[in-house]
């Protein structure tokens, strides 16, 4: 039983973890020899004949295919395959490396890779980028639907397209060491891999694989993110815009980031938490504050007992939606930079300090501290 990972063995977790991520947002171009390889492979796994494969380039245009080939030969020739698929990929490619794993590897040690590379492949590219894309797909298709009545969404396959990548990697590590050797699974990993199929949708008779997009943009998190176009394009023209993590539909994103139209009163209006927050980020709760016009209630000056040097508290009032709001504005003092605090308007927030006390849970009498910071 291995208990233990040697130095070169950690270094590679890394090796194996990246090769996985860095393939997914390298936005490879699809290899039809390969991917016709593969689907013929898990084709032959499920006990059914090679498809038809269909290639458009995007997910979305996967369900478009879908709508369409149904409408031109009949739904009754179609049935999805994606559970015996699944099934199959399980039984015959996961099983035997599953069982050699975990009859050879100590849990710490399994666990220790599924953190370092499992767990990151998924986050960065099955939870970023495939479950973001696919949930899109879905909410684009059902409102379709809403609207016209004849657009139906066929689920995307979980396994043999990117989705496939967190549990590949992790296995991936244990094949290179020598833990778990099988045939059919080093067969579904290399095509997987050189296959470059995006996501795809898998019927009986036919097979309808999306190519990756053209771009896939990150920040510094890794989270899908471009303040200036779309974070991930598809070469069909189909888009989606997200910033940090977020997901904006096109009017709004064009307007908050590209043409700057949005009021505070907009800003601070949008109902979606997430998106909020992401505009407040961008625009800068001190410079939205200040669009209001607000009216100075109090001031309050003092010295820093950090640098020594001066700082500056503001209270204001102003009005937003027809509605009173209070903000105290406080210069930071280690940094001096400014944060803004809400407070409710009662007497007891009728000043600076009474109103960082009540932040507090204090009255302005009650607050009385050592040290700013």
């Amino acid at each position: 039983m291995k208990d233990s990972l040697t130095e070169p063995e950690l270094l590679l977790m890394d090796t194996i973890r990246d090769k996985w991520i860095d393939r997914c947002n390298s936005c490879p171009e699809l290899n039809e020899e390969k991917t016709r390889e593969f689907v013929n492979f898990i084709y032959e796994l499920c006990d059914l004949s090679p498809p038809r494969i269909v290639f458009v380039d995007s997910p979305y245009g996967c369900q478009i295919a879908s709508n369409l080939l149904q409408s031109q030969v009949g739904s009754q020739v179609w049935s999805q395959v994606e559970s015996q698929v699944r099934s199959q990929v399980c039984s015959q490619v996961g099983s035997q490396v599953w069982s050699q794993v975990e009859s050879q590897v100590w849990s710490q040690v399994g666990s220790q890779v599924r953190s370092q590379v499992r767990s990151q492949v998924w986050s960065q590219v099955g939870s970023q980028v495939g479950s973001q894309v696919g949930s899109q797909v879905r909410s684009q298709v059902e409102s379709q639907v809403w609207m016209q009545k004849n657009i139906k969404f066929e689920q995307f396959s979980f396994y043999g397209d990117i989705s496939s990548y967190s549990w590949i990697s992790y296995y991936d590590f244990f094949s290179n060491i020598g833990i778990a050797k099988d045939k059919k699974f080093e067969v579904f990993s290399e095509l997987l891999f050189d296959s470059g199929i995006f996501m795809m949708i898998v019927f009986d008779k036919v097979c309808i694989i999306s190519r990756f997009p053209k771009n896939i943009d990150r920040d510094e998190k890794n989270r899908l993110s471009n303040n200036s176009g779309p974070a991930i394009e598809f070469g069909d023209g189909w888009k989606l815009y997200y910033v940090h993590g977020v997901n904006f539909d096109e009017e709004l994103f064009n307007n908050a980031f590209v043409n700057g139209f949005l009021t505070p009163e907009e800003i601070l209006g949008i109902r979606n938490a997430e998106q909020r927050a992401v505009l407040i980020q961008h625009y800068g709760y001190d410079a939205i504050i200040e669009r209001l016009n607000p009216k100075v209630i109090d001031t309050y000056y003092g010295i820093s007992q950090v640098t020594g040097t001066p700082v500056k508290y503001e209270l204001l009032d102003f009005v937003l939606s027809g509605n009173n709001h209070r903000v105290v504005q406080v210069e930071d003092h280690t940094l001096h930079k400014k944060v803004t605090l809400g407070v409710p308007i009662t007497k007891g927030t009728s000043s600076c300090l009474g109103a960082i006390a009540w932040t507090f849970g204090m009255t302005e009498s009650e607050y009385k501290p050592l040290i700013e910071s």
